[in-house]
């Protein structure tokens, strides 16, 4: 069963059966002949939707052609949809390496120290938990700010100009997070909410802020916050 098991993931590329429908879907769009692989033009297409730096970087060069020979099962230069699945693969394992290097960077200019920050993961984690199909589609937590409102008004009191102040410093966040996402040659333009969020990366930097400026005596209430939070 276990074999039988890791073979099925292999086929599939670690891929849910709602993401493979997706897949089929693009594979579909960018395979434009109708041949039932993608070749040539095509193949020059894709890369520079999906990894446009690998695509048009000479330094990344040697990168890109390791992952099309470990994509392209039969070496024919031609992506059937099993080799367009263990392409996106890759592409997606990069994505997330270099999501999570962003992140530590993201930490390290915050200047808070690992217990804060795991601090600050578990408000941001408890605050979209009421939002867990969200999470399992894209796989990445994302924050709304009401959820953000609701979290802050949790541990202390926000007077109106400082709820309409939150509301301006989050919109610049989501923008920001917004322009990153529509940046991500993953995604498809349908699959980026037109409802403002951010990621935790956006949620550090935009605590890092409320801090540094005092945000509604926040400073003074930020210490085991979570906990309060739990009280409440």
């Amino acid at each position: 069963l276990r074999k039988q098991a890791r073979q099925l993931y292999q086929q599939k590329a670690g891929f849910s059966p709602r993401a493979i429908q997706s897949l089929q879907e693009r594979f579909m769009a960018h395979d434009f002949d109708g041949s039932g692989d993608i070749a040539h033009t095509e193949l020059r297409k894709l890369l520079n939707d999906v990894c446009p730096d690998l695509a048009t970087s000479a330094e990344q060069r040697p990168q890109l052609l390791q992952i099309l020979a470990e994509a392209d099962a039969d070496g024919d230069g031609r992506l059937d949809f099993p080799d367009y699945l263990r392409l996106m693969r890759h592409v997606q394992d990069l994505k997330e390496n270099e999501r999570i290097e962003q992140e530590l960077e993201v930490v390290r200019k915050s200047r808070f120290g690992r217990a804060d920050v795991e601090e600050f993961r578990e408000l941001f984690v408890g605050a979209v938990a009421g939002r867990e199909q969200q999470t399992a589609r894209s796989g990445i937590s994302k924050m709304r700010f009401e959820e953000l409102r609701s979290m802050i008004g949790g541990i202390c009191p926000m007077r109106s100009r400082e709820r309409l102040h939150l509301q301006t410093v989050f919109s610049k966040a989501a923008v920001a997070s917004a322009a990153a996402a529509a940046a991500d040659g993953t995604k498809e333009t349908s699959e980026i909410s037109s409802v403002q969020e951010i990621e935790f990366p956006e949620f550090l930097q935009l605590m890092r802020l409320l801090i540094d400026e005092d945000f509604a005596g926040l400073s003074a209430h930020t210490s085991g916050a979570a906990n309060k939070m739990n009280n409440k």
